[in-house]
Order: C-alpha cells, then structure tokens, then sequence
C-alpha cells in the first residue's frame, strides 16, 4: 500500500464525501459514472488528463469511500495504443476482531 493509499485511510467517510464534491469543482476535472476498480467494483471515476495520460480516482457514490485509482492513455504513446491502462491500484477495508489480523 502506498503512502496515498494510507493517507486516504485516515479520512472517515464525512470527509471523503466532501473532498468528493469539492473535486468535482476542480479546473478540468472529469467526473467519469460508470467506472470499476481493478478489483471490480463499480464506482465513479474523477479524471485529469496529463500530456497523453488520465489519471483517475475511483471513489463509491453511495459511501464515498476510495476505492482505487487507474492511469491509462488517452493517445497512442511509443508504440501502446490509446486506452491501454499503464497503472492501477485498488483498497479493500474491513472489520477484523483484533490488530494484525486479515
């Protein structure tokens, strides 16, 4: 897990919920319906594109919780056609009865 991935942890859902709305206000910022994590699950996707690349944030409507992030391209790029995803990363949380347990 990456330090973004451990620092998004820390928000409790409130939080994620607004910082949610307020990016939807960000300059240039794509709210995507209809995305998926790499594991799947259904979520809506915040995008900003970067020379030839999007890098987006997959966050669940319903909960606002994080759910991953994906980097893909959006133009052809030294040979990888366009919609080749480049990166990718999902978080998966859940109740355990005690610390160090999975």
């Amino acid at each position: 897990m990456g330090y973004a991935d451990e620092l998004v942890e820390l928000y409790d859902s409130h939080a994620r919920t607004l910082h949610r709305y307020l990016a939807a206000y960000l300059p240039n910022l794509k709210v995507l319906d209809g995305q998926a994590d790499f594991a799947g699950r259904p979520g809506t996707g915040f995008g900003l594109v970067a020379d030839s690349t999007q890098y987006e944030l997959i966050i669940d409507p319903a909960t606002g919780t994080y759910l991953g992030w994906k980097e893909y391209l959006v133009g052809d790029w030294h040979g990888l056609p366009a919609g080749t995803v480049v990166n990718t990363s999902s978080l998966t949380t859940k109740v355990v009865g005690a610390m160090g347990q999975r």
